[in-house]
């Protein structure tokens, strides 16, 4: 579903995708439907609390798709066990003893093998690791504390192929894009956008895509694509990640959408 205007390595479109998808993706708005609530999924769980492994095991063990295939107390165990047991999705905690959250992610994530694993860390509200792991390749960061109801549903989406990001840590992702301007100036420059300009914004702090955007605002994707460049153009932006981290920073994302018919 998501759809990249222009350049921009790997590790910006990781964080891009989790950025994007932290719009719609949010607990209390129902779980995702299609192939991932049939299927099922094989889990790697890494944490070295016993306590709290055994926890993560029962809420998962409570779901008819889900499969603990293995558990992990250390980075070189969890890697070797992701490399042996090919898991569709590894769990780990931020502080799992060994290499770090960045390192285990990309080597569980670059590894060579036919199943590629989806990576969900769980870390505290703000910690520095979390925009680098995001670039070193994982699909999500979770609270510690979130609810069983949230992991299940971050479970779901990645599944899906989408990023998550837990509400609490999206300030924290975008303040480190750090997107100009502030809130002020972000405001007025925002009024110099035509209408069309500022709907197309507001879909975009919502994940959608740009065939997504043309079937809510019934237009080509082509006249998609020219509305979203005439908009980074006026607002000094170089993609639409910072897009996004803007309107977040200036609380577009919550303006009253006024989306036209068919």
């Amino acid at each position: 579903m998501l759809e990249l205007d222009g350049g921009g390595g790997a590790p910006e479109r990781n964080v891009h995708r989790a950025v994007q998808r932290c719009g719609c993706h949010v607990p209390g708005r129902g779980p995702c439907q299609g192939e991932a609530a049939s299927m099922t999924v094989s889990i790697l769980l890494c944490e070295p609390q016993p306590v709290t492994r055994i926890g993560l095991h029962s809420l998962l063990s409570a779901v008819p798709s889900a499969r603990v295939a293995g558990e992990a107390e250390t980075c070189e165990q969890a890697v070797r066990l992701s490399h042996s047991l090919r898991p569709d999705i590894v769990v780990a905690d931020m502080d799992l003893p060994g290499d770090g959250p960045v390192e285990l992610t990309r080597q569980i994530v670059h590894q060579e093998t036919a199943n590629e694993s989806a990576v969900i860390i769980l870390a505290p509200e703000r910690d520095e690791r979390i925009v680098e792991t995001l670039q070193a390749g994982a699909s999500g960061i979770l609270l510690r504390s979130s609810a069983a109801e949230e992991f299940l549903h971050a479970v779901e989406v990645i599944l899906q192929g989408h990023g998550y990001l837990a509400p609490p840590v999206v300030r924290h992702v975008l303040e480190h894009l750090d997107p100009r301007p502030s809130t002020s100036a972000g405001q007025s420059i925002y009024s110099h956008l035509t209408k069309r300009e500022r709907e197309v914004l507001l879909l975009l702090t919502e994940g959608l895509s740009n065939t997504e955007i043309s079937g809510r605002l019934f237009v080509g994707e082509p006249t998609v694509k020219y509305h979203i460049s005439q908009m980074l153009r006026k607002l000094g932006l170089r993609d639409r990640l910072q897009a996004v981290a803007f309107a977040y920073r200036n609380g577009l994302h919550l303006h009253e959408r006024e989306f036209p018919g068919p």
